[in-house]
């Protein structure tokens, strides 16, 4: 069984990147899209991210993989998730975190070519509260 965890600002690849990898995949976005019909509504994230954790644990508890595609920036809800992961499935579950790079010019010019587009300060405020992984979070995995 496999956690894995996107690590990235907005327009960087992560969900585009997700659909390569195995596993099924938990998106933010999509859950988005399901409650208010429209995935850039940040109404109620709480909901959004309980919503993200319950079905994070329906997958694993049938011994599957999953995606957890949100941007992830902060340090504090990563080690809160890892812990409730850990105290659960312990060692048998392996927890892998895919950390983009925070490359502001590169999301900008990908988020001109997106469906659904971010607003640049938004890019450039989550760029600067990105709080980069660590081993010490709980990964046993760190992938750049």
């Amino acid at each position: 069984m496999t956690f894995t965890m996107l690590v990235g600002i907005a327009g960087i690849g992560k969900s585009t990147y997700a659909q390569r990898l195995f596993g099924t995949i938990v998106s933010s976005d999509a859950i988005r899209g399901e409650l208010y019909g429209d995935e850039s509504v940040q109404t109620n994230p709480g909901k959004v991210f309980n919503i993200m954790k319950q079905r994070t644990f329906a997958i694993l508890d049938k011994e599957g993989d999953v995606i957890y595609d949100a941007t992830n920036l902060k340090r504090k809800n990563r080690v809160l998730l890892l812990n409730e992961l850990r105290a659960k499935y312990g060692n048998s579950l392996t927890c892998r975190v895919i950390v983009f790079p925070t490359d502001v010019n590169m999301a900008t010019l990908q988020n001109k070519t997106r469906e659904r587009k971010v607003p640049q300060e938004v890019i450039i405020k989550q760029a600067r509260q990105l709080q980069i992984p660590t081993y010490d979070e709980g990964w046993d995995i760190i992938v750049y």
